[in-house]
């Protein structure tokens, strides 16, 4: 089945001058694995998990709305959050974490997308999967090929953790507002960019979505900001 008109993978992207996440805490009792499954964490979330924060411009720290990682999460503003509520994103927990930059809380809520359901939706033939060694989970595929169509606005492929596919209404609607960070990429091109078709209206027409997202401002933090010491007095001659 294709798809590829009305779905688009999600990703979060490097803004310039936002700063990534460098390290992340899970709240006591829960596994980094766990965030890429699709068993619900709300309950044993706790305090929340912590983060730390790298790159950047030290001299004007900002933040996007998506933030950049390598854990293949999407980390949120509490504006992207509210605006993924508003359009009725269902199947999803918004897990509390608390960011940092410096040793200092940068005093903005941020939130982990955690998709729950995950969707048994991918012709597992036809997509030349290649399933792990150690458990059920698909390490690689060749192509995005579905069975069927979940008709969902945010979902993950069960036992494939690596993307997040968002319906292409609810994309046209976020890039009106415009967060930063936000990235939306072709279905075609994943596992690999397919040049071939850079030209194709459907290409376009997500590049231009994508194109409001890069033009949007990330957010200023006051945490972690670096100061320099006031400066010194000469003692005068006499």
């Amino acid at each position: 089945m294709d798809l590829t008109e009305k779905y688009v993978v999600l990703q979060a992207t490097s803004h310039k001058g936002s700063f990534d996440l460098d390290d992340l805490e899970e709240p006591e009792g829960i596994k980094g694995f766990e965030l890429h499954k699709s068993a619900p964490l709300t309950k044993r979330w706790g305090a929340g998990a912590i983060g730390t924060l790298r790159g950047g411009n030290a001299k004007k720290p900002a933040i996007a709305d998506c933030v950049l990682n390598t854990n293949r999460l999407l980390i949120v503003s509490e504006r992207l959050r509210g605006a993924l509520e508003q359009l009725g994103v269902s199947d999803v927990e918004y897990l509390p974490i608390a960011l940092s930059f410096k040793g200092q809380p940068i005093g903005l809520p941020y939130f982990i997308v955690h998709c729950i359901n995950w969707e048994p939706c991918l012709d597992v033939k036809k997509s030349k999967v290649t399933r792990s060694k150690w458990s059920n989970d698909i390490d690689e595929l060749e192509q995005l090929v579905f069975a069927r169509d979940p008709d969902k606005k945010l979902f993950q492929i069960e036992d494939y953790s690596e993307i997040f596919l968002l319906r292409m209404d609810v994309a046209e609607a976020l890039s009106k507002e415009a967060f930063s960070g936000v990235r939306y990429v072709p279905l075609f091109c994943h596992p690999k960019f397919d040049l071939s078709k850079r030209e194709t209206p459907l290409w376009q027409r997500i590049d231009a979505l994508y194109e409001r997202h890069f033009k949007a401002k990330p957010q200023l933090i006051t945490g972690g900001e670096e100061t320099k010491p006031p400066p010194s007095k000469k003692a005068k001659k006499r």
